[in-house]
């Protein structure tokens, strides 16, 4: 049998060729010499995470893409961070997912937080990713609740505002300001750009 390593050779297409000799002395010539290729593939691949979240955000259903080059399928799960790490086999999805496949899941159940997608991508030889591609975002469904604070009381001889809005969260705002017989605040319509 022939036992040579092959580690040294770049992957790629690799191919054996051999020329017999009977007993006689005769040798097989090269140009009738058999052969056999194979592609040799020992580079893991790199998966790629296109579509999550990020930053904070109020998504509850997932919509993410994996890729990368020669990453044929994946494993992936979906952590909040105080859980597994990336690192741990733990929780990854049973059996390698097609690429063409979306992460879709539903993170409804998922307190707010930190939140964070594994990914190890898979070749079509079988080689797993070593370290997992991983994204992360803080899940936040809070609603927030702006604050007035500046506005006329009782009766008032107003005739221009300085208001302050604020409140816990509050990074822009909304206005209207209605007549009292007018639509109500719970109506959308009357409303201001964002502020």
């Amino acid at each position: 049998p022939i036992t040579n390593s092959i580690s040294g050779l770049a992957d790629g297409v690799l191919q054996i060729c051999v020329i017999g000799q009977d007993s006689a002395g005769n040798w097989q010539t090269e140009a009738t010499a058999s052969s056999a290729s194979w592609t040799k593939d020992i580079l893991a691949p790199v998966a790629t995470i296109s579509g999550a979240p990020t930053a904070a955000n109020n998504t509850t259903t997932l919509n993410i893409t994996i890729g990368g080059t020669d990453v044929a399928f994946y494993k992936y799960k979906i952590r909040a961070t105080a859980t597994t790490a990336c690192s741990d086999s733990t929780g990854y999805s049973a059996s390698p997912v097609a690429i063409a496949t979306l992460i879709s899941n539903s993170i409804s159940a998922f307190a707010d937080g930190a939140i964070e997608l594994c990914v190890i991508g898979q070749d079509s030889a079988g080689n797993l990713q070593s370290t997992a591609t991983s994204s992360s975002w803080t899940k936040d469904t809070i609603l927030p609740a702006a604050t007035v604070s500046g506005a006329p009381s009782g009766s008032s001889l107003a005739t221009t505002l300085d208001i302050t809005i604020a409140g816990t969260d509050v990074v822009q705002y909304k206005y209207k300001i209605r007549a009292s017989g007018d639509t109500s605040c719970s109506d959308s319509t009357g409303y201001s750009i964002a502020t």
